[in-house]
Parts: C-alpha cells; sequence; structure tokens
C-alpha cells in the first residue's frame, strides 16, 4: 500500500470529519463520539486554510494514494 502525507487543505475538511466520525464510532477514550467533532464543515475549511498558510502550525494527513483525496 502507497501512503502519502500530506499537508492538510480547506477541500480536506468534509473528509476530516467524516473520519472523525468513524473513529468516534469505533473508539472509546476519545474526546468525541459517533458524531465527530462539533465543528461545521465550513469552520474546519477555515481552521484548515489559516494552518495552510502559517509558518508556525500544521495539520497532516496521511492518505492512500487511491483515496479520494485528491
Amino acid at each position: 500500500m502507497n501512503i502519502e502525507i500530506i499537508k492538510a487543505m480547506s477541500k480536506d475538511a468534509y473528509y476530516f470529519l467524516e473520519y472523525t466520525k468513524q473513529i468516534g464510532s469505533e473508539i472509546d477514550n476519545l474526546t468525541f463520539d459517533k458524531n465527530g467533532i462539533s465543528i461545521s464543515i465550513e469552520d474546519d475549511e477555515k481552521q484548515i486554510e489559516e494552518w495552510y498558510h502559517s509558518s508556525n502550525n500544521l495539520m497532516l494527513l496521511a492518505k492512500k494514494r487511491e483515496d479520494y483525496w485528491q
């Protein structure tokens, strides 16, 4: 399996939030549950965009090359 580490972009917000719902339903010791984290897609997009352009913040994603994250 080919894994690529990428710098998150605002277009990744939806998939990130969906991922938090998935792991929230599978793991009991998180600060969120099957509903994911309490943030809108728009707010998450804004936050990721700020981090993308920041010199001291970073959000990385591990992506399979065949994933829908392009």
